[in-house]
């Protein structure tokens, strides 16, 4: 992306996983319950050794979970390149004069994009479904929500009048669309809105071993790899470039196809 080096607009300090702790604290309290119990019910009840070793490994798994899943959030949402934007002009062949922003009713990225591209989206879509994306983090996300740009509210398709579009920016929100035919009409829809140079970036952690390591049972909320890849096939759209920021996060650069 030809120009000046862009503003980074940073996020401060530890509020990246200071958010994950917000938005997903009873996962975390209920966590910090079993690992104590079984601690505890190690040290003082009496049983097989067998037993007290199990214990001893579910509690030592638990707090590995707490912990390493926070140091993780804290690498990836707080001092990576992700939302230090940097990764953006990487990515870029040119700056998009008509670009768009998704999210599913947090938006945490149109603000820093803006400031790295040096204008504005054309529009910033809300893909947030009510009667799909019924999880209580989301519910608390939403709340915590203060909007720093309008977002049009498109949970079933994207308005007819967002047409030739350069760049689609689509960061964390995909995989809140669980059900399957529904992501590939989503991704679809947004396909044919492209110029025919144009590109989607779909940012997003895997179900993946790395994912597994550091987030442990959390990794299921992720899609795999051969189910993103499906996604995009069936929505007529070709990976033309794949990259990691940091190992537990992927931008996916699709292209519509012919």
């Amino acid at each position: 992306m030809s120009g000046s080096a862009p503003h980074l607009v940073l996020r401060r300090p530890f509020e990246g996983v200071s958010k994950i702790l917000e938005y997903n604290w009873p996962q975390y309290l209920i966590g910090c319950a079993v690992a104590m119990t079984a601690v505890a019910a190690a040290a003082f009840v009496r049983m097989p050794t067998w037993a007290t070793w199990i214990l001893v490994g579910g509690a030592s798994l638990a707090i590995w979970w707490l912990v390493s899943s926070l140091v993780a959030s804290h690498w990836i949402y707080d001092r990576s390149s992700l939302y230090r934007w940097t990764w953006v002009p990487t990515v870029l062949r040119e700056t998009p004069m008509r670009w768009v922003n998704i999210h599913a009713g947090l938006d945490e990225s149109t603000e820093g994009l803006a400031a790295v591209l040096g204008q504005p989206p054309l529009v910033v879509l809300d893909i947030f479904d009510p009667t799909e994306m019924t999880e209580p983090s989301i519910a608390r996300a939403r709340n915590d929500a203060r909007p720093t740009w309008p977002s049009v509210s498109c949970p079933g398709s994207v308005p007819v009048d967002v047409q030739n579009v350069n760049v689609i920016f689509a960061i964390f929100c995909l995989h809140e669309v669980r059900r399957d035919q529904r992501r590939i009409d989503v991704m679809a829809d947004l396909a044919s809105r492209l110029t025919t140079d144009g590109r989607i970036f779909v940012v997003e952690h895997l179900r993946d071993v790395a994912n597994f390591v550091v987030f442990g049972g959390g990794f299921v909320h992720f899609l795999s790899r051969r189910v993103w890849f499906a996604t995009f096939a069936a929505a007529a759209l070709a990976v033309v470039g794949e990259r990691r920021v940091t190992p537990f996060v992927r931008v996916f650069e699709l292209q519509r196809l012919p």
